[in-house]
């Protein structure tokens, strides 16, 4: 095949690089629309929900997160899509092509703003991780404080380390730190573990839920709460995939985790709205959740006093018949017959 006249004067390495950089703006542009079609989803759903005194702060709690990372959301993309034009157009004979001038500019204003708002965004999506999983395991046998602390932890570790990261950005390129310590990389796998964490927690927690729910009440009940598309949306494990194909290319020096860091951002917001869509449908899975789905089903004590046999014969009028039983009535015989069948049917139900 002869060779392209007009491609650019660069390595296959280099033009595979640039392909990345492009594609991964133009998924992140994908992603971006599904985030602000389901946060205006999420806002009307919230803001047309009825709930009492109790609620109410989490209604609103809820209203004003939205509203947040939706705005961090459109900033960073606008910044993500003038930075790329940058690249692409504006300095497109930059030496080492688009790639080289993405990689070498991450600390001019128009990128820095995007890589502020990526480092918040981060933490506010971890948190919503953090309150499912804490929600979901409250009821577990284990005091609460011991199940959150490992979690906890890694949470304000990756709040450290995102800020040295940040730090890091703005005196130097975070991808070459000239002292030897790069805090990029530990920022991301520390954060991202952390989400694989609790998905994996989460998912393992429902999972349980799911058998002993079909165990008592069999395989249609439960399946708001227990499905496997609730348990995906319960555990943010869109973001934990997505997190992994960025990790692993990215662990072994792959160009192909470019294309998936830039949709880390649209990525985690749209996991932690899908939780919060569900939350504000009232299908999201709430402290109170195992109690009212095993006493939604639990049979009802019945009252001594209003067991009657069949045919409105009370205990009285059983013992007269038994006396009067030598008239040989097969009247007689057959209220009896069905007073033992009632009674066995009433003691199944106890």
């Amino acid at each position: 095949m002869a060779p392209n006249p007009y491609a650019p004067a660069l390595t296959p390495q280099q033009l595979f690089i640039e392909k990345a950089w492009l594609q991964g703006a133009l998924l992140g542009s994908v992603a971006y629309g599904c985030v602000a079609v389901l946060a205006f989803m999420c806002l009307y759903l919230l803001l047309q929900r009825k709930d009492n005194a109790s609620s109410r702060n989490t209604r609103i709690a809820l209203i004003a997160y939205v509203s947040i990372i939706f705005v961090f959301s459109t900033i960073f993309q606008a910044c993500n899509v003038e930075f790329t034009q940058l690249a692409f157009v504006e300095n497109r004979e930059y030496p080492g092509g688009p790639a080289a001038y993405e990689n070498d500019f991450w600390n001019i204003p128009v990128d820095a703003v995007g890589n502020v708002l990526f480092v918040l965004t981060n933490w506010m999506t971890d948190s919503i991780l953090l309150w499912r999983f804490m929600v979901i395991y409250r009821q577990c046998r284990f005091p609460i404080w011991t199940i959150m602390t490992f979690p906890c932890t890694m949470f304000l570790g990756s709040m450290a380390m995102g800020s040295l990261f940040l730090h890091q950005l703005f005196i130097k390129n975070p991808f070459q730190a000239a002292n030897g310590i790069n805090w990029t990389l530990p920022y991301l796998a520390l954060s991202l573990s952390l989400n694989i964490i609790l998905t994996i927690s989460i998912v393992g927690r429902l999972t349980v839920w799911r058998i002993r729910i079909r165990r008592v009440m069999g395989s249609d009940h439960g399946s708001q709460y227990t499905g496997i598309a609730s348990m995906i949306v319960e555990s943010a494990a869109l973001h934990a995939v997505l997190s992994l194909l960025f990790l692993i290319p990215d662990g072994i020096g792959h160009p192909l985790s470019i294309i998936f860091l830039q949709t880390l951002m649209p990525d985690q917001v749209l996991a932690s709205l899908l939780i919060i869509f569900r939350v504000a449908r009232g299908k999201a899975w709430s402290s109170e959740t195992s109690g009212k789905v095993m006493s939604s089903f639990a049979p009802r004590p019945i009252p001594l006093s209003s067991i009657q046999f069949a045919g409105g014969v009370t205990q009285s009028e059983t013992e007269t018949a038994r006396m009067t039983s030598n008239s040989g009535s097969r009247r007689d015989m057959s209220n009896k017959a069905d007073t033992i069948v009632d009674i066995g049917k009433i003691a199944e139900t106890i």
